[in-house]
């Protein structure tokens, strides 16, 4: 939850403008503190962000001030051609000049080892950039660069562990925080037997939840078994599997055919990382949903959730 300062810095609002479209219009209900101070969430954010682009497209704020933030990123997308473009850019540049000052450190911190400078940096980013930009400009950027270092021998296998060790740990804190919703779906993540790289789960699992969705992280290296049989407890939606390394073991195939047995038809089955492209027979078979990017998986959730 974020103060009204903040707000304002990230949705390009004043903060007179985010209190007359709350009290006004109803456009965001932020939450109190004990001290009364107003308190906003990611979500409340995304949507003045999204209010302020449709205004400056000629929008009325009393006419759209109600719409959900799904119906408003597709009211944008129909007239992105009239919102001027030098805001737009000039949003973006910041956003991707200041996750690169992070990105820079966190690599800095891994190259000599010290795991608290780096889960210092992860803890300013999420404050500074907003949750959902801190994992699509951070996070996901930094964990495709610790493996492609780690594949070239540039970093060492322990400065990969601890890493992913102080990612897992600050992901799990991330997950802690979103509250359980008895009307959101749920999603279980992890990875199938035999796949021990477990970032590109942990990425699955706060994307997810930064989504709205429900999530129970099992770690990584799980059997068809031990991953349908959480997901029947949790009545899941939804499982999202991620595929790293190997590209060529024949207990995947099988392990994948074998949870779409147990979980049945109803459930979809979500599969992305980089190996996963090599099993893409077995994918088609168990009718799998392939995404070969993360950047694509918040797409795909949301087209569940419409289904």
């Amino acid at each position: 939850m974020h103060p009204i300062r903040v707000v304002a810095k990230r949705s390009g609002l004043t903060a007179h403008t985010i209190r007359a479209w709350e009290k006004r219009y109803n456009a965001v209900t932020p939450a109190r503190s004990e001290t009364k101070r107003r308190l906003y969430s990611d979500e409340d954010i995304q949507k003045l962000i999204l209010l302020r682009l449709a205004t400056e497209a000629g929008y009325r704020i009393g006419e759209i001030a109600n719409y959900s933030t799904e119906k408003l990123r597709e009211l944008i997308q129909e007239v992105a051609h009239t919102i001027p473009q030098s805001i737009d850019r000039e949003t973006l540049e910041i956003e991707n000049l200041e996750a690169s000052g992070y990105l820079e450190k966190g690599l800095n911190a891994i190259l000599i080892f010290d795991n608290a400078d780096l889960e210092d940096n992860l803890n300013e980013a999420v404050i500074d950039l907003g949750e959902l930009a801190m994992i699509e400009k951070l996070l996901i950027p930094l964990l495709h660069k610790i493996g492609d270092l780690w594949e070239k021998g540039t970093i060492r296998t322990a400065q990969e562990h601890m890493a992913s060790a102080v990612i897992r740990t600050f992901v799990g804190n991330l997950l802690s925080t979103h509250v359980k919703k008895s009307n959101a779906p749920h999603i279980t993540v992890t990875t199938p037997v035999g796949q021990a790289h477990e970032n590109g789960a942990l990425l699955a699992a706060a994307v997810s939840a930064s989504d709205g969705w429900n999530v129970t992280y099992l770690g990584p290296n799980l059997t068809a078994e031990e991953i349908t049989g959480a997901s029947r407890k949790k009545n899941s939606t939804a499982i999202a599997l991620s595929i790293v390394y190997p590209y060529d073991d024949p207990r995947i195939s099988a392990e994948l055919h074998k949870i779409r047995k147990f979980i049945g038809k109803d459930v979809e089955i979500i599969v992305g990382g980089a190996a996963a492209g090599s099993y893409s027979e077995a994918l088609k078979q168990i009718k799998a949903i392939y995404v070969e990017k993360m950047t694509d998986l918040r797409t795909v959730l949301r087209e569940i959730r419409k289904s």
